[in-house]
């Protein structure tokens, strides 16, 4: 990363270019103790991304107001995808079967506090993937304990930079005769979503991860336990969990549908105004 100043002092222009994969970048932060500019330019030759889908690759804050801004993407800024939701757990006895674990959403790849920022875009913007969610369980048998229990799959991470893996199935407890567990979902990347897991251990297909041009899928529902959904691709929301369809002789099932988490934003403008003088390729939302 490279920083320099063009102009007098009290009307400095600053342009900072990058030419190396760039983690979080913060505006302000690369400001810090430096008088503020008429005029800050990046310049983005290589990858901005980010680690974690609560924070943006790229953030401009309300600090400088009076400083125009502008952002030439010659290359990528990404968002972090969501992870998976956690397979369902199902217990033989009394503690019946759990709901399973929610994943989360895509992270953003811009995000704005200042007023106006101009962008021209050359290359991709792109939010994170949103998370598959979790798949359902059940048991089965009669009377205090069943004799089987069935773990649902868990979702694959959505897409985004690094990788993701994606969430761990769900476990069997207690049953007197097999305990089937989930398997895990799949590793989310820049390229595409993870699959969901299966549920118990094979007996419902995970839903594919998503890419630019594939949605990401729901878990399928089986007999007795349901798959994790696939996760979304940049900026798309990841695949439900499936659930169990057994009607009877079950000792418990799971119920709740887990919904679809949404796709991180190609830029949160907060109410901010973005002047495009050029919009490249983009995935997720840009309002």
């Amino acid at each position: 990363m490279r920083m320099g100043w063009i102009g007098a002092a009290g009307s400095l222009s600053t342009i900072i270019e990058i030419d190396t994969v760039t983690e979080q970048l913060d505006l302000d932060v690369l400001l810090a103790g430096v008088t503020q500019p008429t005029e800050v330019v990046i310049i983005n030759n290589s990858t901005i991304g980010s680690l974690t889908p609560t924070e943006p690759a790229v953030l401009f804050q309300a600090q400088h107001v009076d400083t125009t801004i502008k952002l030439i993407n010659n290359g990528t800024i990404i968002g972090r995808g969501g992870y998976g939701g956690t397979g369902a757990n199902v217990y033989c006895n009394s503690s019946g079967c759990g709901a399973g674990f929610s994943g989360g959403i895509g992270g953003d790849a811009i995000e704005t506090f200042h007023p106006v920022v101009e962008i021209e875009n050359n290359g991709m913007i792109g939010g994170g993937g949103g998370g598959g969610n979790q798949g359902g369980g059940s048991t089965d048998g009669a009377g205090t304990y069943g004799d089987d229990g069935f773990a649902g799959g868990g979702g694959g991470s959505g897409a985004g930079y690094g990788s993701r893996s994606g969430a761990p199935g769900g476990v069997a407890y207690l049953c007197t005769n097999s305990n089937f567990n989930g398997t895990s979902g799949g590793t989310g990347t820049p390229s595409g979503g993870g699959a969901g897991g299966l549920g118990c251990g094979g007996g419902a297909d995970g839903g594919n991860g998503g890419t630019s041009s594939v949605a990401a899928t729901n878990g399928q529902s089986a007999f007795l336990c349901g798959g994790g959904g696939g996760g979304g691709w940049l900026g798309a929301e990841g695949g439900r969990g499936g659930l169990p369809s057994i009607a009877s002789g079950y000792i418990c099932k799971t119920t709740y549908v887990a919904p679809a988490l949404a796709g991180g934003k190609a830029v949160e403008t907060n109410g901010n105004t973005i002047i495009w003088l050029a919009t490249g390729t983009r995935y997720g939302s840009f309002a």
